[in-house]
């Protein structure tokens, strides 16, 4: 058996963990939404358009449970590592004949911060059981979308501590062995808010709350339908650190679609984050079913252009 040298190990997790220069462009995307029915389409619509996305972030039926247990579903699992009738290729293998990098999601479970407590409180099992689950799918990334919305409060300022304290020790585990770790954040939430103490724990902070708003205005400062952009990139919060998120279904803000459903507003926001030298761009999220074709096609050219900008 041939051993990595620490050298080459050291290279392959820059190259994991989105330093290597290049800007990148990920994707959520849920196979089990559709039965399966929709991985063809995913897997084509990736092809045509090679080279504009980096990595695709996978609920594979990782979840938190009750009591704080890691849990993982086995059917969609299969959905991730089998093929699906009439597809050739299983999902992963499919992204990564490609040249996309397969990333693997923790689900929110519960959402539930009294689950996620105990699960923050027992780093030295749920870490390695996490870098295993990841070694099963192949996986270049871990995206953990835990998101707390039970209870009055939902979450405390202490629970961000916390869980910047299992980032830390949990992004050392995965970048050891080439794997870089992502998480959603949000402004809503306590738990996920505090970028200054989650940025430096993690390789990307993925903002839910950037997705969508009705108008550039409030895209970066924030209105009633999200935004904020400008809190992510706030002093203190490491730009090589962030990736806003950006909505990429034909969300309505009120009685109308809002403003970011719209091909300019793709164009002034994606300009904004380019000049500001951000190297990642998160979008939710990827569906190909006749009724549903998420991200619209103007967003393609546009991402496009952000991937290969020097």
């Amino acid at each position: 058996m041939c051993t990595m040298t620490s050298t080459r190990l050291a290279l392959l997790a820059l190259m994991c963990c989105g330093v290597s220069g290049k800007r990148n462009v990920s994707f959520w995307y849920a196979p089990d939404s559709y039965g399966g029915s929709d991985i063809g389409g995913v897997l084509s619509v990736l092809k045509n358009n090679t080279g504009v996305c980096s990595s695709v972030m996978l609920y594979c039926g990782a979840s938190i449970g009750p009591g704080g247990v890691l849990l993982q579903d086995e059917k969609n699992a299969d959905l991730c590592l089998k093929p699906v009738a009439p597809e050739p290729l299983a999902l992963i293998p499919g992204l990564e004949s490609i040249g996309v990098n397969p990333e693997i999601v923790l689900n929110s479970g519960t959402s539930n911060v009294s689950d996620y407590r105990i699960f923050f409180a027992n780093a030295s099992e749920q870490i390695p059981a996490l870098v295993a689950i990841a070694q099963r799918f192949s996986a270049r990334g871990v995206n953990l979308d835990l998101e707390p919305q039970v209870g009055v409060p939902a979450s405390t300022p202490a629970d961000a501590l916390a869980y910047a304290s299992f980032c830390n020790k949990l992004r050392t585990a995965l970048n050891a062995v080439g794997i870089r770790l992502t998480i959603a954040v949000a402004d809503w939430s306590m738990m996920l808010s505090n970028f200054q103490a989650l940025a430096p724990s993690v390789d990307r902070l993925m903002s839910m709350e950037t997705y969508n708003a009705n108008s550039y205005e409030g895209w970066l400062n924030g209105d009633a339908f999200g935004g904020k952009y400008n809190h992510l990139i706030a002093p203190g919060v490491p730009r090589t650190h962030v990736a806003p998120g950006l909505g990429c279904w034909p969300a309505d803000c009120g009685k109308q679609p809002c403003w970011t459903t719209t091909q300019p507003s793709g164009v002034q926001r994606m300009n904004k984050i380019t000049a500001d030298g951000i190297p990642e761009v998160a979008m939710f999220r990827l569906i190909q079913i006749p009724s549903q074709t998420w991200p619209q096609d103007w967003w393609w050219p546009l991402l496009r252009s952000f991937a290969e900008a020097s």
